[in-house]
């Protein structure tokens, strides 16, 4: 084989290693993935039925009731307004 084969042997599989590892993050890094979802969405039925999401809103003011690590409150986006039921600990981005 000659050296200019040699070295376009190499780019190439470089090439496809890369595009593998790539392909192989991407995948891993999609079934990790969790989007936040507006309420409107929701309240449409716009949201990932097989998957977990996050709702992305505001909480409204005096609807938070919180009972041990439950927490039963109504989330906005400004246009419309939804009850959640949340159990655990509450996120850092949660406040009311």
């Amino acid at each position: 084989m000659t050296p200019r084969r040699q070295r376009m042997l190499a780019v190439g599989l470089t090439l496809a290693g890369i595009i593998i590892a790539t392909a192989l993050t991407l995948r891993a890094l999609q079934d990790n993935m969790m989007f936040f979802i507006s309420v409107t969405e929701v309240v449409a039925g716009e949201y990932p039925e097989a998957r977990n999401f996050r709702v992305g809103g505001l909480v409204v003011v005096d609807s938070l009731e919180i009972d041990g690590l439950d927490a039963h409150f109504k989330v906005t986006d400004m246009r419309c307004e939804m009850p959640v039921r949340y159990t655990g600990v509450r996120p850092d981005l949660f406040r009311e």
